[in-house]
């Protein structure tokens, strides 16, 4: 049986990344063949430095382009086409290793709501479930003045 999770944020420079890296690492340790898959990219494949990186300490062996689904543009040209051909690639991909980390995109494109809508709405058709990761960078509690 196959397993897999997506690794998603509701904002950009969450530490997703190195969230990524981390499941990655761990995953390693307990399986022969852990792959990546990013169902959205920005850019070519070879050019997506987040999947180049997370590629590098994967245990499976895969290309980048054998680990995208789709770019930005297919998104907005046609969602629903796009989200078949992710769905569709993942399967390819997931049939080849003993676990995926799936990760979600990085909020370069579009509006932040939409793109994470987006990401659990892809999640919820590979069947992954989410980690969500949220940044510590924020704003900080008030503390009282009494």
């Amino acid at each position: 049986m196959n397993a897999s999770v997506y690794v998603a944020s509701p904002v950009g420079h969450s530490g997703k990344s190195a969230v990524v890296l981390g499941l990655l690492d761990a995953l390693n340790r307990s399986h022969a063949k852990v792959g990546v898959y990013r169902p959205v990219t920005a850019s070519t494949p070879e050019q997506d430095t987040v999947l180049l990186t997370a590629l590098a300490s994967a245990s499976a062996d895969l290309t980048p382009a054998e680990a995208v689904g789709v770019t930005y543009d297919d998104v907005h040209n046609d969602p629903d086409a796009a989200l078949s051909r992710i769905v569709e690639r993942f399967h390819e991909l997931e049939r080849r290793c003993d676990v995926v980390v799936v990760v979600g995109s990085d909020f370069t494109d579009v509006a932040s709501p939409t793109e994470f809508a987006f990401n659990a709405h892809i999640a919820a058709n590979l069947g992954s479930p989410v980690l969500l990761v949220v940044g510590a960078d924020g704003p900080r509690p008030r503390t009282s003045s009494r």
